[in-house]
């Protein structure tokens, strides 16, 4: 008579059951070893947790900073203290213009100018990229603003600030003497965005701009 042929399931209960059998045997006949290997797997999982608890309260921490930096001194400690933060671009960017307001343009330049070089991802560059523009303009610096906006308006076409750029890209051109160009840039916003608050801004500088040409 043939032998009744051993399933999979049976198979694989029978390789369990052994597994577990072997397992407490070891343990039986090796309880040094099994404790020390209880205690270390403890010390692991405490360490992990600790790891854990450790990181979310610089976590918690580094976030409470970033929300009361708007002075000075606050912007400068969260500086100084978290330069890997993925805040500090953002905070770089309001000591940009607690400087700018304190009319140190050079500082609130070399802040902008940081983020621009240093954090071109961030989703703050175009914004910050317009105030440098402000920055260098207020120095009388024309010549770096004129580049800071037209890097703008080929780099971030669809930047919210793109018509800022266009109206004072407009006014360095005119202050240094580049009537045409000035002329050229309006003129081609106006007719791509006519209904825009900056276009009827732009327009208000063409009556100068065309008794100087």
């Amino acid at each position: 008579m043939a032998k009744e042929k051993i399933t999979e399931e049976q198979l694989k209960t029978d390789f369990f059951l052994q597994f577990v059998g072997k397992t407490v045997d070891y343990c039986k006949n090796n309880k040094e070893q099994v404790q020390w290997i209880a205690i270390g797997v403890v010390l692991v999982i405490v360490a992990l947790v600790s790891i854990g608890r450790y990181h979310d309260h610089k976590s918690k921490k580094m976030l409470l900073a970033y929300e009361n930096a708007n002075t000075k001194l606050a912007v400068d400690e969260f500086l100084d203290l978290y330069k890997k933060s993925k805040y500090y671009p953002f905070v770089l960017f309001k000591k940009g213009n607690i400087l700018y307001e304190e009319k140190n343009y050079k500082g609130a330049a070399e802040a902008y100018d940081k983020i621009v070089k240093d954090y071109s991802r961030s989703p703050i560059v175009d914004f910050s990229l317009l105030n440098l523009g402000y920055a260098y303009q207020a120095l009388k610096d024309y010549d770096n603003a004129v580049n800071v906006y037209t890097k703008m308006l080929n780099k971030y076409k669809t930047s919210p600030f793109i018509g800022d750029a266009v109206l004072n890209l407009a006014r360095c051109l005119m202050l240094k003497k580049d009537y045409k160009q000035a002329k050229d840039l309006i003129d081609n916003y106006v007719a791509d965005e006519p209904n825009s608050l900056m276009a009827a801004e732009a327009k208000k500088l063409l009556p100068e701009i065309t008794r100087n040409l």
